[in-house]
């Protein structure tokens, strides 16, 4: 894979430290750090959605700070749930939390040089990405060699582009017979807002 630098903002990137951690439930504070976050871009833009994995919403939802401000908030008997906590800090703050737990597969080769396919989680535990509403930045599709031929005419196999770009192979083989279909599709984002982002290493 390639790795490129668009020079993320470094201002723009907090590391908690030591007691500072959610992972020390007793002694961090999630609620000032996300009060945190959106004072550092007040001067960019208004934080309203913060991204993170199930763990480190989970350990959000154990730090002692946040159950007494739940229970202040509301009373003594209130259960702490995830819901709750993520309807508190919306009401408080205007910052709703998305949990994602999606991973996706990549193609590698493993340490006998062979290729198999590795899963990745979208999101790193650990990690809060805090970002305003509205797009980040857009999606760009590239032509891929399939439809190249098709423009030119230079390929005997049938060539269908659909929606924005996916382009749809097929092609018989003549024994055994057989039709092959392939999908293919060469995607790239961008990333005009990048100076609207806060990133938070929680622990």
């Amino acid at each position: 894979p390639y790795e490129y630098d668009f020079g993320f903002p470094a201002t723009h990137v907090v590391a908690l430290q030591g007691n500072e951690k959610w992972t020390e439930f007793d002694s961090s504070d999630p609620y000032e750090d996300i009060a945190h976050a959106q004072e550092i871009m007040e001067d960019t833009c208004e934080i309203t959605r913060a991204i993170c994995t199930v763990q480190t919403f989970r350990n959000l939802v154990k730090s002692t700070s946040i159950r007494k401000a739940l229970h202040m908030h509301h009373h003594e008997d209130v259960k702490v749930t995830k819901s709750a906590v993520r309807s508190y800090i919306l009401e408080d703050l205007g910052v709703s939390f998305l949990v994602v737990g999606d991973k996706f597969r990549l193609e590698e080769k493993d340490e006998n040089g062979e290729l198999q396919l590795v899963e990745h989680p979208y999101w790193q535990d650990g990690i809060v990405t805090f970002i305003p509403n509205g797009f980040l930045g857009k999606t760009h599709w590239g032509t891929t060699p399939e439809e190249h031929d098709l423009l030119t005419g230079t390929s005997q196999a049938k060539v269908a582009v659909v929606d924005k770009g996916i382009a749809v192979t097929t092609y018989t083989e003549p024994h055994p017979v057989n039709l092959v279909t392939l999908v293919s599709a060469i995607v790239l984002p961008s990333f005009e807002q990048m100076n609207t982002v806060c990133i938070m290493k929680v622990y």
